[in-house]
């Protein structure tokens, strides 16, 4: 006869009485402005192209620097999602 399947475990759940970590307290603060971000850029890059498009000498500049942060905020992305992962474990 198979065995019945089980829930996974769920994480410790702090109670009402437990102080909240400062960590939570940044991680919570920092998410929007972490979600935000990589929106604002692609934003950026649109600009640079309708700078060039209209013919705009600085388009150039505009798409080389969004695209430069555009890396450097998936970068950061990347170490963000690790961070919370281990914050989980």
């Amino acid at each position: 006869m198979p065995g019945t399947a089980r829930a996974p475990k769920r994480g410790r759940v702090a109670s009402a009485s437990e102080p909240e970590h400062p960590a939570t307290a940044l991680a919570i603060e920092m998410h929007q402005p972490m979600a935000d971000a990589p929106a604002l850029l692609r934003a950026l890059v649109l600009v640079g192209h309708g700078m060039s498009e209209l013919g705009h000498d600085d388009a150039q500049v505009v798409l080389t620097l969004a695209r430069a942060a555009s890396g450097r905020v998936d970068r950061i992305d990347e170490a963000w999602i690790d961070l919370l992962q281990i914050a989980r474990a």
